[in-house]
């Protein structure tokens, strides 16, 4: 299995088509709550890993596309990226989900492990899942571009509902410290990401 020189850890939750795009990724409303939530917890991941020795990209800015291309680039200049897109979900569910979107080893390895890593924390468990980009494309839209470059290993992350009471806690500052250093956990256990040599 291969092993990645870079890290990409980016934001979910664009504002929908016909919006004003935000650069600093806020977002419009009602999007806000939950692109701040998952900008938090990311900031945490990547604090970890660069001290951990890992290189860290992110979060990008623009559409889906322009990420896409950002990503690429990175991957093509460090030996491949592994790229997670933060997210918080809404919708009252009451589970957690890493998604990937093809059968490449690493993504699943790398999807596997963030779930296994995580499981703990929420409420109703983190579990992989194959995200279905033909049924309901547009939550998993940022994965797209990654389809069939094998210079990338990409997953979603989303670690909980903000509307489901019994994950309350995860929204505090003190759950979002533990979803982020777990999320740097679960990319540290999969074995996929090479640290920066000294």
């Amino acid at each position: 299995m291969r092993t990645y020189g870079a890290i990409v850890l980016d934001v979910g939750h664009l504002p929908r088509e016909g919006a004003v795009y935000d650069p600093d990724g806020a977002g419009p409303l009602p999007e806000l709550r939950e692109t701040v939530l998952a900008r938090t917890y990311r900031d945490v991941a990547a604090d970890v890993l660069r001290n951990e020795g890992f290189m860290v990209f992110g979060p990008l800015s623009g559409p889906h596309s322009e990420r896409w291309a950002a990503t690429l680039l990175l991957a093509s200049q460090h030996d491949g990226v592994l790229y997670v897109s933060c997210h918080v979900n809404a919708g009252k569910g009451n589970y957690g989900r890493v998604f990937y979107v093809r059968a490449l080893n690493e993504e699943l390895t790398l999807t596997t492990s963030i779930a296994n890593t995580m499981a703990f924390l929420v409420h109703g468990g983190m579990r992989p899942a194959i995200a279905a980009l033909g049924a309901w494309p547009r939550p998993y839209a940022c994965l797209a571009g990654f389809k069939g470059e094998r210079s990338v290993a990409a997953s979603l992350l989303e670690p909980g509902f903000i509307d489901n009471d019994k994950n309350a806690n995860l929204w505090t500052e003190a759950g979002l410290v533990s979803l982020g250093r777990g999320l740097a956990a679960g990319i540290v256990r999969s074995g996929l990401a090479r640290r920066v040599a000294s």
